[in-house]
């Protein structure tokens, strides 16, 4: 029976990565093929999640190989895996599943290959061991703790049994399959954001810092995305001149949403296309926040299937849209205004081109540059940096 068992995981994972096309998010692909097949309870559905997580987090590895012996060998590099899987389909692998990575990686006789093979377009900071081995580990999730709730939020935690743990005052870290009890209300006391995009919150308070005023500061979050730059913002500094833009109207719903809940009402919103030329009934603004559109390729441990169907021709377009929005906005940046650039990738091409292109290009001083890497602590890896126009 269990024999039996292991093989259909197999079979089951197979069918749905070979139906998987990567257009949308593979957890929502998932979870839509499981509502379809009433079959499997959610033990089943567990593992069979885990055989196509392990298989994409293998990205670019043994593209040559077969889709069910790179379901066996990713699951083998699980740092968990249950050991009578490999006793049922794969004994040689037995004696090592609890083997460290490295180890695994040597017995597999593939240290050196790397899931993610870009070497040369990584920003040069970048350790690219320790990142490409991040790939084989879910990064945890974080919990930035709104001011006022530093410690209702962890007792709350801890009156419902929920292992958590303290990275500074404001952020707490969780597993990332747990489930937060009802007891604690999103956006108005917590809000889910990577720790990475949390120590982000450095550069806002540093350009605040830079203007020196005394009087309300105008502030644009031009690619607002659900708001979460924002939010954390307005918590740095409550009374700023909010104005926040997405190209894309639902997402805006959205962080209209979470403004709602986070009680933030003084703000104003607008859809748009900033790779076309902006209206000219815009204001000027002192901070110009530009988390820009890009690859992604920082936080690809926590979605792995974007590695696995990436191509690298792809860098060059997100370039491109990068510069057309940066071209588009700063106009709109008041001499000795700051602007905030970042990105979640990892490629030169969206972090330290990008500085030069906006220094040469626009004259803007370069105040500081940070590579963020998050893979050294179960985190998103970000780039971000400062730049301030001339008065």
């Amino acid at each position: 029976m269990i024999l039996k068992k292991y093989f259909s995981y197999i079979n089951s994972a197979s069918a749905i990565i070979n139906s998987y096309n990567g257009t949308e998010p593979f957890h929502l692909y998932i979870k839509k093929y499981f509502a379809t097949q009433k079959k499997f309870g959610s033990g089943d559905r567990k593992f069979i999640s885990n055989l196509c997580y392990g298989f994409f987090r293998m990205g670019k590895l043994f593209p040559e190989k077969e889709i069910t012996e790179k379901l066996v060998t990713g699951y083998f590099l699980n740092p968990l895996p249950v050991t009578a899987f490999f006793d049922t389909v794969a004994p040689q692998l037995t004696i090592h599943a609890h083997n460290s990575l490295p180890e695994k990686l040597d017995f597999l006789n593939i240290s050196g290959q790397y899931p993610f093979p870009f070497h040369e377009a990584v920003s040069a900071d970048i350790d690219f061991t320790a990142f490409n081995h991040s790939f084989f580990i879910q990064p945890d999730v974080f919990l930035r703790i709104r001011p006022g709730y530093e410690k209702a939020v962890p007792e709350k935690l801890q009156a419902a049994g929920i292992v958590h743990t303290p990275v500074n005052t404001h952020c707490l870290r969780i597993n990332n399959a747990t489930l937060l009890p009802d007891s604690i209300i999103p956006e108005k006391e917590i809000v889910i954001q990577d720790l990475s995009s949390q120590q982000i919150g450095e550069s806002y308070l540093q350009a605040i810092q830079l203007l020196k005023k005394k009087d309300t500061i105008k502030v644009w979050d031009c690619c607002a995305a659900s708001g979460g730059k924002s939010i954390l913002l307005h918590d740095i500094h409550p009374s700023i001149d909010l104005t926040v833009s997405d190209i894309r109207p639902n997402i805006l719903q959205n962080l209209k949403q979470r403004f709602k809940q986070a009680g933030i009402s003084r703000y104003r919103s607008f859809t748009g296309d900033l790779t076309k030329p902006l209206p000219g009934n815009l204001p000027l603004y002192d901070i110009i926040i530009c988390d820009v559109p890009c690859s992604g390729s920082g936080t690809w441990s926590r979605t792995p299937e974007q590695l696995y169907f990436f191509d690298d021709k792809e860098i060059c377009r997100y370039q491109q849209l990068q510069k057309n929005i940066i071209t588009n906005i700063l106009p709109q940046l008041k001499p000795g205004g700051i602007l905030l650039y970042s990105t979640c990738s990892v490629f030169n091409a969206e972090n330290e081109m990008q500085v030069q292109y906006i220094s040469s290009q626009f004259n803007l001083t370069t105040i500081s540059t940070t590579l963020i890497a998050g893979y050294s602590h179960k985190a998103d890896s970000l780039f971000s940096a400062i730049f301030q126009k001339p008065v």
